[in-house]
């Protein structure tokens, strides 16, 4: 495993990474509409893709060393 500086190209890996995690681990947690607003299904990856590059954001690359 190799860590490595965000691309753009991970966002969408990245949003399902998240979307899953929160419907499928956080479920117990919270109620259904308490995930569906935290990690809606329509989730705008302008807005990620904003928001990961205006941080210094790493990545965890199973594939990669």
């Amino acid at each position: 495993m190799k860590l490595r500086i965000y691309e753009i190209a991970d966002t969408e890996e990245i949003m399902k990474l998240f979307y899953n995690t929160v419907h499928e681990v956080n479920i117990h947690d919270y109620t259904q509409e308490k995930v569906g607003a935290w990690a809606p299904a329509n989730m705008d990856i302008d807005v990620w893709i904003k928001s990961l590059g205006s941080k210094f954001t790493y990545i965890a690359d199973r594939g990669a060393g």
